[in-house]
């Protein structure tokens, strides 16, 4: 959008990794500048996208709750199916309110064309 402004907030180091506590510390402080500006701005509430392109070795209940604590805040959040080659739900971060965004591939490891 061209109106758009980016607020970058920094989770991951320069290798793309990081901790749960560093992630959650970056979506917390996202929750609290939501709440900040519903209440000032009262009615309206915030219309922001939080882009979580990344995951988690299974599940986190911290990470869970804190993408609904996001949704219920009015941010529209998208998270990535992963690759893990598995339901996306067993991994973290999820909610069912957020946008859950997956890749296609044709080519399926192991497997032949019987057709």
């Amino acid at each position: 959008a061209k109106s758009a402004t980016i607020h970058p907030i920094q989770v991951l180091n320069s290798n793309g990794e990081g901790t749960t506590a560093t992630l959650l510390c970056g979506m917390e402080k996202l929750i609290q500048d939501g709440k900040d500006f519903n209440a000032a701005n009262a009615p309206v509430k915030i219309k922001s996208v939080v882009n979580l392109s990344l995951g988690v070795n299974g599940r986190s209940d911290a990470l869970d709750k804190a993408v609904k604590d996001m949704t219920d805040v009015g941010y529209t959040v998208v998270i990535a199916a992963g690759d893990n080659d598995d339901n996306a739900c067993f991994f973290s971060p999820y909610d069912p309110t957020a946008i859950i965004v997956g890749g296609l591939s044709d080519h399926l490891q192991g497997m032949n064309d019987k057709t």
